[in-house]
């Protein structure tokens, strides 16, 4: 009986045992040091970082070790040891406990007694951002070219691939202007193209996000007040002239454009002494002298100059000049190169003349052709004058005038063959009558093409193939509008509609025209607002597009002053480069403080 409960009690002994529950399998642990074996050796190779990584906080510190398990392994940062990796060896490294710069890191493990040494890996501790040294164009510019190159030059590399058209923006008023970004190979140099011109008359500015950083990724410390500036209408064209810096007292201007593309500018000032004519070209950075100030032959001034500049670049000047005795005559330079020489002797007027207009022009194949008004007793004439290479001499018969009758709006034009187009307004004795005529040379005869002209024309023109055209002033709607007109051979006819006043500008009138290098006319609209002292002036320019016009920037505006000065001339070369020129008033007293200005349209 005894036997059978010991058996009983190993059955369920046995039982209990097949219900254990065996425990779920552990990853080993590391592996137990063996026994030291001076002859085992322990390699240890680098993992991260990689050399020469910039770091600017915590850097992943991770070697591969081969061999017996060491007994301790370590970090040594330039020689001292500075951390324990444990088991898997990863250690996730803070490098502010160094100073910036290049520092070496060495793995060493120990067994048995032995050090083994990882080879030596370099990193770059940087937490300096990079620092904006140098940007075109400066922050703050007021007079920006619409095709400056914008770049910007930083302290330091940047990492290329925080470099792109999402990370770095160009804005125009706040709007995104599309640009193409780009850095240069040694990551310090930045450039910006706009793929189209940016608007005028707005602020321009970069915004860099905080992704643009260096390889240590440290994000590019931008200036607290950002970085823009402002692209004008119009760009100055070197400093404002005057030969009296002190006592500005310009007379007279005119402008012309030079063969190689850059504007020549003729006025007359003088203050203590007699006044001079002035004349000047644009070399691309200064406007320097063309020969010596030219004097008046007599003892009087040189007054009311007009320049003229042929097809080759040469330019020709004429000026008034009224000596003591109140005699007039005029004078008329050309450049040869090396000097101004003189085209004859002056031209002088009748004795006892009166009235004593005039105009000066000579085409793009140099006809210097002169029209004076002459006014006596029993005779009102335009006397029309051509310059033949030695001597000047009448063009047909002088044209009547109304006598007593005042003329008005005085203008001429000379084509590539040399014909005159003179047109004038007349108001008869008493202002009953206003009578427009236009006079065109026809070679033996003057022939008379005003007849559907209902006022004096402001600007006159020849296109390429001799067709004239005029800036003129018709009414509608009770009002006088602005408009171009061009000859039929039989008829005036109107090109395109008349022009909307510029602004609020009152008696908008078309006071110039040229025409580019693919003959199509541009205009100069000019205006002005205000009264007497406090006059604002503005000038538009449109271009004939085939069917219509259109607005080539925006307009052109005076700081308000009390400056005349006549209208603004306008210049336009064949590479499509328009200026613009007019007094402007500095000091805001007096028109006797007007400094010259040329301005180029920023296109």
């Amino acid at each position: 009986m005894e036997k059978l409960k010991v058996l009983l009690s190993l059955a369920m002994l046995f039982v209990h045992t097949a219900c254990i529950q065996i425990p779920e399998f552990e990853a080993p642990g590391p592996e137990e040091p063996r026994p030291c074996d001076t002859q085992e050796l322990v390699a240890i190779q680098w993992v991260l970082p990689v050399e020469g990584a910039r770091i600017r906080g915590t850097v992943r510190v991770e070697p591969r070790l081969t061999g017996p398990v060491p007994d301790v392994v370590e970090l040594l940062v330039d020689g001292i040891a500075v951390a324990t990796l444990t088991h898997p060896f990863i250690l996730d490294w803070e490098s502010q406990s160094v100073s910036e710069g290049t520092h070496e890191l060495t793995v060493r493990a120990r067994r048995c007694g032995q050090e083994f040494l990882s080879s030596p890996r370099r990193l770059d501790v940087d937490r300096t951002k990079p620092k904006l040294i140098s940007q075109t164009p400066w922050n703050g510019a007021q007079r920006v070219s619409v095709h400056q190159v914008i770049q910007a030059e930083f302290s330091e590399s940047l990492l290329s691939d925080s470099v792109n058209r999402e990370t770095v923006r160009l804005l125009a008023g706040g709007s995104e202007i599309q640009a193409d970004v780009t850095l240069s190979q040694d990551g310090r140099l930045l450039t910006l193209r706009p793929l189209v011109p940016p608007p005028v008359n707005v602020t321009m500015s970069v915004v860099l996000d905080e992704k643009v950083s260096d390889a240590a990724g440290n994000s590019v410390a931008f200036p607290s007040e950002g970085w823009s500036w402002t692209v004008p209408a119009f760009l100055p064209v070197g400093e404002a002239l005057t030969q009296e810096p002190e006592h500005p007292n310009i007379e007279s201007f005119s402008l012309g454009m030079g063969a190689d593309a850059q504007p020549i500018i003729a006025w007359t000032e003088g203050w203590d002494e007699p006044f001079q004519v002035h004349v000047k070209r644009w070399t691309g950075s200064t406007w320097e002298y063309i020969g010596a100030p030219l004097s008046p032959r007599t003892t009087g001034n040189a007054l009311e100059c007009v320049l003229q500049v042929d097809s080759a670049g040469v330019p020709t000047v004429m000026w008034h000049e009224k000596p003591q005795d109140n005699a007039h005559q005029w004078e008329a330079r050309r450049w040869n190169g090396l000097a101004w020489e003189a085209l004859g002797p002056p031209l002088t007027p009748h004795p006892n003349s009166r009235g004593l207009r005039w105009q000066f022009a000579q085409g793009r194949n140099s006809h210097p052709t002169f029209v004076l008004e002459e006014q006596r007793t029993g005779t009102h004439e335009l006397l029309v004058q051509q310059w033949n290479g030695s001597s000047w001499s009448v063009v047909g018969s002088a044209i009547s005038l109304l006598n007593g009758s005042t003329l008005n709006f005085l203008r001429m034009e000379v084509d590539a063959q040399g014909r005159p187009l003179v047109t004038w307004g007349e108001m008869e004795s008493g202002g009953a009558t206003s009578i427009t005529s236009a006079m065109l040379w026809m070679g033996t005869w003057w022939q008379n093409i005003g007849s559907t002209l209902s006022n004096a024309p402001s600007a006159l023109a020849f296109d390429a193939q001799g067709i004239p055209y005029v800036g003129a002033l018709e009414s509608k709607s009770g009002a006088l509008k602005s408009l171009v007109k061009t000859w039929s051979g039989s008829a005036w006819t109107n090109l395109g509609g008349v022009f909307e006043d510029i602004g609020p500008s009152v008696s908008t009138q078309v006071t110039a025209m040229r025409f580019d290098g693919s003959g199509r006319p541009i205009v100069a609209l000019t205006g002005q607002e205000g009264a007497y002292p406090s006059v604002t002036r503005r000038v538009r320019l449109k271009r004939w597009t085939g069917a219509q016009w259109e607005a080539l920037g925006e307009a052109l505006v005076s700081p308000p002053g009390p400056t005349t000065g006549g209208p603004p001339q306008f210049g336009l070369s064949q590479d499509g480069d328009v200026y613009v020129a007019w007094l402007e008033d500095a000091a805001g007293t007096s028109p006797a403080d007007a400094r010259l200005h040329v301005y180029r349209l920023n296109q």
